[in-house]
């Protein structure tokens, strides 16, 4: 027989289906009720624990929104006031409570509704339909006094609304506040009521398998959450019969959960099925093993002939080509990814020499036209930094001294702006110029927004690009706080991760519309391929284009906003150790 790569291919396939067949069916056949019961086991096992995590997540996020919640009512109200009309400050105080606590809701979308019962003015709620006598005498409110050491209330019906007599299934978290200048008594009770879904749809992957149940009760082993809604409340016991359905008994998996707020999360799993899959999975094994055997046969020959025919219509064409000394397209009909990606390179290598050329002379006039830019933009420097010194000092002998701070940092921003654009400097360097502009926008603005900062003393002495930050930092004030009145915050982050300077901007503005941002997103993955000059304007593209040209495609801006949220812009740039003679 002729060695060709047909042939050679032909063998080989017919050999290996031979042996795949053979070793797939013994090890198939030994194995496969072992594998079936323990991957029952380990699947059952990993969806409980991915359930018991997310309940964990789900406690500790109401800690924070019940900390929040507490955090509203004492930020005011227990501090002495100097208001001459008590009542109109009390009626102040009740609305900002309630703006508060809408605020809160809106944040998170497990909340159902929040409620402060006071004991010496108005019930704030976020809930307009309330009957205040059925939200007093309630179950949680009764569960507040009786029993403070337990703040949740197990699953109930929110049935204290105005005209629904039963209401949504919900979960409550009530405690009792107390006066911050006398911790016997007590100021009022508050409720956050959850909705009941966020406890079921974390254990719906589990009760989606027919051969498992899992269920949550409290501490006096009624239950919290079951899939039949009917049985929430009762005992325990009462889910026996469900279980027998299941095929569920003493020798099944079982798995108890400690929760973090002292309820159980129980989980069962009948091992039937697995047995039953066992024998079904053994039919269909033996049936697949000889369709295999006989569909890999005939693949193998049509597979050979597919591969080298492809082969043999390349190889002329190389061959023609070397005769002809014409680098000319090749045009290989194959279905196969390697023969199509040998294709595209080719072909792709004789485009790039004419793209070559022409990219070569482009580079040379940006870079003429660059150096003629640097040029003008040198053009006696001093001049307007001796002005500028000049009017501090006039200033300072006025003795007005928020024109002398506003002029001195307008030079030191001056003097830095007069850095090469292609360089890098110190963080260090680049937060004073942040700050510089800080102190600028405060002039103009007043202290309407705050800005905190959160450097790592190692990302201090690292290097980035010149003027990568205030322009993100511009971006918020103009556009994220363009609408927003009050409450605006800027928070700066300059961490060190491993290798990488981490770099973010975050503010609560007004965030992007979700169009809108797609928009940016692709002017900025657009980067330099729009022909566009770069060395203009320090927007967010400019950045963008700035940190790939230093450190490649990885540094780039990374843009998440929600409407009505705030929007944080951040990239990363990787540390170098040796920074003489850095230029980007």
């Amino acid at each position: 027989m002729k060695k060709t790569i047909k042939n050679s291919m032909l063998i080989s396939y017919m050999i290996l289906i031979s042996l795949t067949a053979c070793i797939m069916s013994g090890f198939y056949i030994y194995k496969n009720y072992r594998y079936t019961r323990e991957q029952s086991i380990g699947e059952i096992e990993k969806e409980s624990k991915q359930a018991l995590k997310e309940l964990e997540n789900l406690f500790a996020q109401i800690d924070i929104v019940q900390y929040q919640a507490v955090d509203i009512l004492t930020q005011e109200k227990d501090y002495p006031s100097m208001e001459q009309n008590p009542k109109k400050k009390a009626l102040d105080t009740h609305k900002e409570i309630e703006e508060e606590f809408m605020a809160l809701r809106r944040s998170y979308a497990y909340i159902q509704d929040i409620f402060w019962l006071p004991e010496d003015s108005w019930i704030c709620t976020t809930q307009g339909d309330l009957d205040t006598e059925k939200i007093l005498s309630g179950v949680s409110v009764r569960q507040a006094y009786e029993n403070a050491e337990q703040p949740y209330v197990p699953v109930h019906r929110q049935d204290y609304l105005l005209g629904n007599t039963q209401g949504p299934y919900i979960f409550s978290y009530v405690k009792k506040i107390y006066n911050i200048y006398d911790i016997h008594t007590i100021r009022g009770i508050l409720q956050i009521d959850f909705k009941y879904e966020e406890l079921e749809n974390r254990l719906d992957v589990i009760n989606s398998n027919a051969a498992a149940l899992a269920y949550i009760s409290d501490g006096e082993d009624h239950l919290v959450s079951f899939p039949i809604q009917n049985a929430i409340g009762k005992s325990v016991q009462i889910t026996e019969d469900y279980k027998k359905e299941k095929n569920i008994h003493e020798k099944s998996y079982h798995k108890k959960y400690e929760l973090p707020n002292g309820w159980k999360l129980e989980v069962y799993m009948s091992y039937d099925s697995a047995t039953k899959n066992f024998q079904s999975n053994m039919k269909t094994s033996v049936l697949l093993i000889v369709l295999f055997a006989m569909g890999a046969s005939c693949y193998a020959y049509k597979a050979s002939k597919r591969i080298t025919l492809p082969l043999r219509v390349l190889t002329g064409n190389l061959i023609e080509m070397e005769r002809s000394g014409q680098l000319k397209r090749l045009q290989v009909l194959s279905e196969f990814e390697e023969l199509q990606i040998l294709e595209r390179q080719y072909n792709g290598m004789a485009e790039q020499l004419d793209t070559m050329i022409e990219a070569t002379a482009k580079a040379r006039n940006e870079t003429l036209r660059a150096k003629l830019a640097v040029l003008q933009m040198q053009i006696n420097p001093h001049f307007l930094s001796n002005c500028f010194e000049m009017i501090r000092s006039q200033a300072v002998q006025s003795q007005n001294y928020e024109i002398e701070k506003i002029t001195e940092a307008l030079a030191m921003m001056y003097r830095y702006i007069l850095t090469d654009m292609g360089t890098e400097v110190y963080l260090k360097d680049e937060i004073q110029y942040v700050k510089n502009y800080v102190r600028i926008q405060e002039f103009r603005f007043g202290d309407s927004v705050q800005i905190f900062y959160r450097i790592d003393k190692e990302a201090m002495k690292q290097k980035i690009p010149v003027l990568t930050i205030q322009p993100i930092v511009e971006n918020a004030y103009k556009h994220g706080f363009s609408e927003k009145k009050q409450g605006k915050i800027i928070i700066i982050e300059c961490t060190m991760h491993e290798s990488e300077v981490y770099v973010s901007v975050q503010d609560n503005g007004m965030g992007i519309e979700a169009d809108k941002l797609r928009q940016i997103q692709n002017i900025l993955e657009a980067g330099g391929k729009d022909g566009q000059d770069h060395t203009k304007g320090i927007g967010l593209k400019n950045v963008n284009y700035r940190l790939q040209m230093c450190y490649g495609q990885k540094a780039k801006l990374e843009i998440e906003s929600k409407p009505e949220l705030g929007t944080k812009i951040s990239f990363r740039v990787e540390v170098r150790k040796n920074y003489e003679g850095t230029d980007c």
